[in-house]
């Protein structure tokens, strides 16, 4: 009996030891509120990305200098850039997709997606050509449950056919739950997206030329997860934020996520940071100890670092209050670095 024991504190202490080791290798790199939609920029060698909930958007240097480039006066979410370098937000409550000015710091409207996205608009990724594809709520509110498995669509947003004319909508998927983080692959022929409610990361085939998508399927199921951000690496792997999870998941199996949990604080983590493959492989897994994965990015000189948004809560009051001890970004070095296109050299792991 005694010598069970004194295994049982040896393999402990091992699996203490395993685990330090494994939260050493993330690195606090800036306090935020809530950070959403956090894009590389290759040429700048900077993350950029909104601050939800204190309504910035914010750039975030390699020495981890932190500058604010606006304030926004709505909810900022999914980021992209134009084929001429101009930068577009998702505006969430207004549900408008506008253009940046860094220079004036204002917003003028692209497009308003008010008549397509029922209560609010959130992630986004555009294509080389300036497409862009936005994902919404749907009548997901979550001060009423019961629209809590609401189905709603992506909306593609086509870039103007002229200098001076309008950004046009159509829908390019339907009856998705929670469309949130999305990617494109670098030959354009493949739209991946994470369907938050859905517990599973949705694909489609897309067409490069006039951006349409078809062939809906399941790229991979995280049963028991709720993915949120995401990004490609150059294996055609995705780095997913899950930002919850219930009792039963689809992460156990990789560490023993329950166990983990319970060594690092008494209860199960309650977010991670998953390195996902097509038919719901899971190679690689940093677990959270009390914070909710909620985007991230691969970047840094060698592409290899990954950048992690974490918060403690979602909800915006809570949020609000907390201001920036409620999230922050942090880093780790992982093996592969982002995906790359020959096409669009600004493209960078699944994004413009």
């Amino acid at each position: 009996m005694r010598r069970l024991v004194l295994l049982g504190i040896g393999a402990a202490i091992v699996i203490r030891v395993v685990i330090a080791a494994r939260r050493a290798r993330r690195t606090l790199a800036c306090r935020v509120t809530f950070a959403e939609g956090l894009r590389w920029r290759k040429k700048e060698k900077r993350l950029v990305f909104s601050d939800m909930h204190a309504r910035k958007l914010l750039r975030l240097e390699m020495n981890n200098e932190l500058t604010t480039i606006m304030d926004v006066d709505d909810d900022p979410s999914g980021l992209g850039w134009l084929p001429d370098g101009r930068m577009l937000v998702v505006l969430m409550c207004s549900r408008t997709l506008a253009v940046v000015d860094e220079q004036s710091a204002t917003l003028a409207p692209w497009a308003d997606l008010s008549s397509v996205q029922p209560f609010r608009a959130n992630d986004m990724v555009m294509d080389g050509c300036g497409n862009a594809y936005v994902g919404g709520f749907g009548q997901n509110n979550l001060e009423d449950p019961g629209t809590f498995g609401a189905l709603t669509e992506i909306t593609l947003v086509r870039a103007p056919a002229a200098p001076h004319s309008r950004a046009t909508t159509q829908t390019a998927a339907q009856h998705l739950l929670f469309p949130n983080g999305a990617v494109i692959t670098p030959d354009g022929r493949t739209f991946l997206a994470a369907e938050t409610f859905g517990s599973r990361i949705s694909a489609w085939d897309r067409d490069p030329v006039a951006a349409t998508l078809s062939n809906p399927r399941v790229w991979a199921m995280l049963d028991g997860c709720y993915p949120d951000g995401m990004c490609l690496d150059e294996e055609g792997a995705l780095w997913v934020a899950i930002c919850g999870m219930e009792h039963k998941n689809r992460l156990q199996p990789t560490l023993g996520a329950i166990a983990i949990g319970y060594l690092l604080n008494g209860k199960r983590p309650a977010g991670a940071f998953a390195r996902v493959h097509e038919g719901g492989k899971i190679s690689q897994c940093i677990f959270l100890r009390d914070e909710l994965g909620v985007s991230c990015m691969l970047g840094g000189a060698d592409g290899r670092t990954l950048y992690m948004s974490c918060a403690r809560s979602a909800d915006p009051v809570t949020c609000k209050r907390a201001g920036d001890t409620n999230g922050c970004i942090t880093t780790a070095t992982v093996a592969v670095p982002g995906a790359q296109s020959v096409e669009f050299p600004d493209y960078w792991a699944g994004y413009c």
